[in-house]
């Protein structure tokens, strides 16, 4: 087949395209929006409708779903498949949603639920892949000196949503508004696999709230206005996301060391222990690729320790801590009420054992204590670290059965090759 691949710059899209052409299509890129992110929707519909009358293609393709994507290719007839890797993905209370053309992918099963009665013919759940391929090639070719860099204990390796929380923007609101929703923040916090906020948000928090928060989210104008789901997903649930990456990674560093990747601000590790009563001191690490400083977060030498080192690279140096730490840890964001994030499918893809939070999917894809682990709370997360630990054996056996299930299942061309028989009703 012939593909006309839209693309904005997700990570995963040279994967996709390599698993396309590895099922024998051919694929065309229109690139602009990678290094445009004021691309208006008019100049993308001039791009792509200028291809599509240059060139014939089957379909067109993107990461995410593009409204203006849909419009045009319902007006050529031409299908318009796409995946979501994110959550949520605004675009899809837009109205556009309903075209006949559209082959939409969601990767998170409530996603689905709550959008394929706009389109229930066309818009199917799938969950995502990785490439184990590529994954496999940076493993070997990375010499013993570099490799040894990477080898940690514990590794998280992501956002703490510190700086992706924009409920902070919250100004002037009341202190029932605070505490009521402090209060049901804290309850979400606690519980896993079950998404209940916006079932309880009445009509007069969601307004004063729209109220006090600065550049509260406005869609366009052809997009389904619901300022609760907005309310939940654009600020409640990353400033939770946050919360719980900040407790959970606190507690790890209590007991045992533990070395974040991230570009997150890491100083609310710095505050006294309250154990203790000392003070977590900051200190600097020389990254020798780079020359630049790594913040490390170390208590007395006499206790653990969080060390921040940085931003890691995605594409050389991520899948070696996936690899050679004994220990990598997933903390799903809260917008992702049931499906499993990419990071799943990375870490086992590169061979790493996993512990991830519960999600209602992952017995769809995997075998808990046996492809990966599964905690449902930060003390079972705690004990569990202590047990891998201490079982190696264990623990790279269930690396390897994760690996191999990847493999096998969770391949680019394994998943595309599903999504366009879903497309093209051929089972």
């Amino acid at each position: 087949m012939n593909i006309l691949f839209y693309r904005y710059g997700s990570i995963c899209e040279p994967d996709v395209i390599e698993g396309f052409l590895e099922l024998g299509n051919s694929v065309s890129e229109i690139t602009a929006e990678i290094t445009n992110k004021s691309l208006l929707p008019s100049e993308t519909l001039h791009l792509v409708r200028e291809e599509l009358d240059k060139n014939p293609y089957d379909f067109v393709f993107s990461i995410n779903f593009f409204p203006v994507l849909a419009d045009i290719c319902n007006i050529y007839h031409i299908r318009y498949l796409c995946q979501t890797v994110d959550s949520p993905v605004m675009e899809l209370f837009s109205s556009s949603i309903e075209k006949e053309w559209n082959r939409i992918f969601l990767f998170d099963g409530a996603q689905y639920r709550e959008f394929s009665s706009k389109n229930p013919e066309h818009i199917f759940h799938l969950p995502l892949a990785t490439n184990v391929a590529r994954w496999d090639r940076v493993i070997s070719a990375t010499s013993h000196s570099k490799a040894q860099r990477f080898c940690h204990d514990i590794s998280f390796v992501g956002s703490l949503y510190t700086e992706k929380s924009p409920y902070d923007r919250l100004k002037g609101a009341s202190e029932y508004l605070k505490g009521y929703l402090s209060g049901i923040m804290d309850a979400q916090l606690k519980i896993y696999g079950a998404s209940f906020l916006e079932e309880v948000l009445p009509d007069s928090i969601v307004a004063e709230f729209r109220e006090h928060l600065p550049g509260f989210y406005t869609p366009p104008e052809s997009f389904l206005r619901n300022d609760r789901a907005a309310m939940v997903r654009c600020y409640l649930e990353p400033k939770i996301s946050a919360m719980e990456r900040v407790e959970i990674l606190g507690r790890i560093g209590e007991q045992y060391p533990l070395d974040l990747y991230t570009g997150s601000d890491t100083k609310m590790f710095s505050k006294k222990n309250p154990d203790t009563g000392s003070d977590t001191k900051v200190f600097s690490e020389k990254n020798p690729d780079t020359g630049s400083d790594s913040k490390v977060f170390s208590k007395k030498s006499s206790d653990t320790k969080i060390r921040n080192r940085g931003l890691a690279k995605s594409l050389t140096e991520m899948p070696l801590i996936f690899h050679h730490s004994k220990i990598n840890l997933n903390i799903t964001t809260k917008s992702i009420r049931e499906g499993l994030p990419q990071r799943i499918f990375d870490v086992l893809g590169c061979g790493g054992f996993l512990i991830t939070n519960y999600q209602a999917e992952l017995a769809d894809c995997f075998t808990v204590g046996e492809d990966l682990e599964m905690y449902t709370s930060s003390e079972e997360l705690l004990d569990k670290i202590g047990y891998y630990l201490s079982h190696e054996k264990e623990r790279e056996a269930i690396a390897r059965n994760g690996y191999e299930k990847v493999k096998r299942n969770h391949n680019y061309p394994v998943n595309l090759l599903r999504m366009m028989s879903l497309a093209y009703g051929v089972e």
